[in-house]
């Protein structure tokens, strides 16, 4: 793990929602901290502001706020505004989002879109919507309350749904807000690259210097693009 890390060109992340995120990501942060040098994308939802208020926040999340400080310190984080983010860059004193939502650059020919994707949610997408009904959709369609029990089936309607607004905009796509995590080829050559969250599944993503992206389950590979690179 140790040499993948070395071996990192840009690693992304998303939905760590502090301060309820899970134990994994202090240790995840430390190691990235540690054994690599590459750039750190936060894809939105990094941190809890609707379910909880920023002094929760800041007391809870203390740990996993200084060690993302430290990185920004180095010049290695950006982070995307997710729907749960709300005003943390003024509120919580993290001024490093980045002014867009989104940002795009190819690797091996294909020209990925990075965004959290709520964008692409027909709950959320519309920030004037989303901004009347998030003190109540939250405890019927957030993913990470949804993906157990009696709400599975809300949970896997909404990912749907997701995923079909993606397949029309016809675009290769990393992202996160589903809190599902997996790689799917369409037959018309466009790649969509689910990064998953690290506040249930654990989920990541890590873009190597040979041009491959490999998405990890904690320390584990789970799924990797391209399977195989083209001989020049």
């Amino acid at each position: 793990m140790k040499e993948m890390l070395r071996e990192a060109k840009r690693i992304y992340f998303s939905d760590s929602h502090i301060p309820r995120c899970n134990e994994f990501f202090v240790e995840w942060l430390i190691k990235i901290i540690d054994y690599s040098k590459a750039k750190v994308y936060g894809l939105g939802d990094i941190f809890e502001l609707i379910e909880c208020t920023k002094d929760e926040v800041r007391n809870k999340g203390i740990i996993e706020m200084g060690l993302l400080r430290k990185l920004n310190n180095i010049g290695r984080l950006f982070l995307l505004k997710g729907n749960h983010d709300m005003d943390a860059g003024r509120c919580l004193g993290f001024p490093f989002y980045t002014e867009s939502d989104r940002f795009y650059y190819s690797i091996s020919g294909v020209g990925f879109y990075f965004m959290h994707g709520h964008q692409f949610d027909p709950i959320c997408k519309h920030t004037w919507l989303w901004n009347i009904l998030r003190h109540i959709v939250p405890y019927f369609v957030t993913p990470g309350k949804a993906k157990y029990g009696q709400k599975q089936k809300i949970y896997d309607a909404t990912v749907k749904r997701i995923l079909n607004n993606v397949y029309k905009a016809n675009i290769s796509l990393v992202f996160g807000h589903t809190h599902w995590a997996g790689i799917i080829l369409r037959e018309n050559g466009k790649v969509i690259i689910n990064i998953g969250d690290m506040l249930d599944s654990c989920t990541w993503l890590l873009e190597h210097k040979n041009g491959k992206f490999y998405l990890f389950k904690k320390w584990e590979i789970m799924a990797e693009w391209p399977k195989k690179i083209k001989e020049v």
